[in-house]
């Protein structure tokens, strides 16, 4: 597939600049620019539909806490993030963790060398896929 076919984005960058990575994407595609004032208004009912979303997510949590403590609902409990970090460190010497970041709990040293170990050819393919773009290689360190 020829390289003008195919867009490649950050995520670093969707993150950074929303606004601007939607415009490249819609671009890439021959689609009229938004103005920023339709980007913002998109991201913020975006934005009120995740709060939405967590919040009856947390209403549905508290609710099967509330029916299994009646003897009621699910067989077995909901496994949240402090219970699923325990499960991750299960058998790791002390202190021989490492985090990788707020929401995905902790894993062990040798579990993420071993990732990174493993990922390492192909981040390096990638990048040379990219035209050499470096950026993919930061996931090697």
């Amino acid at each position: 597939m020829p390289h003008d076919r195919v867009l490649v984005l950050h995520y670093d960058d969707l993150a950074a600049q929303p606004h601007r990575t939607t415009n490249v994407v819609l671009a890439f595609l021959g689609l009229p620019l938004l103005p920023d004032s339709a980007l913002r208004e998109a991201a913020r009912e975006a934005e009120e539909a995740r709060f939405e979303a967590e919040a009856e997510a947390r209403d549905g949590g508290r609710a099967l806490a509330q029916a299994q403590a009646r003897g009621e609902g699910a067989a077995w409990p909901v496994l949240g993030e402090e219970a699923a970090g325990r499960v991750m460190r299960a058998g790791a010497p002390p202190g021989d963790e490492a985090e990788l970041g707020p929401r995905a709990g902790r894993a062990t040293v040798r579990t993420r060398e071993l990732l990174r170990d493993f990922y390492r050819p192909f981040n390096v393919e990638l990048a040379q896929l990219l035209r050499g773009d470096q950026r993919v290689l930061k996931w090697n360190v």
